[in-house]
Order: C-alpha cells, then sequence, then structure tokens
C-alpha cells in the first residue's frame, strides 16, 4: 500500500508504503503496519471487511432462474432468400446460421 500526502495542486507527495498480504490482516485486523521510508510511522486497519464476488454458477446453483429473450436482426444487408440461397433468412431452418446459434443456446439455458 502506498501513501502519499495530498496536495491541492494534484502532484501528491510519496509518504511511504507497506507491503501486506490479505491473510496477514485477516487474520488479525488490529495489526500495525510499518511505513517504509518512515520508521516513526505505523498504519493500522480499525475495520477491515471482505466482499464475495459470486460467480455465475453460484446464481444458478442458488435457485436463481434465466429467462431467455432473443431478437434478430433481419436487415436487408442478410440478403434476399429468393436470390441467394445462402441468406440468412432462408426458410431452410437446417442450414440457418441464426436457428443453429440460437438453438444451441436455448438448449444450454433451458
Amino acid at each position: 500500500m502506498d501513501y502519499f500526502i495530498s496536495q491541492k495542486s494534484g502532484k501528491h507527495i510519496n509518504y511511504g508504503s507497506s507491503t501486506f498480504t490479505v491473510n496477514k490482516i485477516k487474520h488479525d485486523e488490529k495489526i500495525w503496519l510499518p511505513v517504509t521510508g518512515k520508521p516513526e510511522s505505523k498504519t493500522m486497519f480499525n475495520q477491515i471487511r471482505f466482499q464475495q464476488k459470486y460467480s455465475f454458477l453460484s446464481y444458478i446453483f442458488s435457485g436463481c432462474e434465466i429467462n431467455l429473450a432473443i431478437a434478430i436482426d433481419f436487415t436487408q444487408s442478410n440478403k434476399d432468400p429468393s436470390v441467394d440461397e445462402n441468406s440468412l433468412h432462408s426458410k431452410n431452418l437446417e442450414k440457418n446460421q441464426y436457428y443453429q446459434a440460437l438453438t444451441s443456446v436455448g438448449d444450454i439455458l433451458q
């Protein structure tokens, strides 16, 4: 941790630093840490709070539900299916890339 003396000019002065591990302060929050470069100075944490960051799977395993909303861009840049058989608007759903992608995602979330 680096310590600075705040200056109105914005050019803050580096006062010193302390090095520690999370485990060190987690097990003894009233620990005094020496400030490098300033032997007369020490730092103490009055209160330490750790917040857990949850993963996507944490939400799923806790019973949350996910709804799937799908939107497809049917712009002209995807070409007319009567002119181009590779158009993403093709009525042959087995070859349609949109259909395959949405079905794959939907199957996973189902």
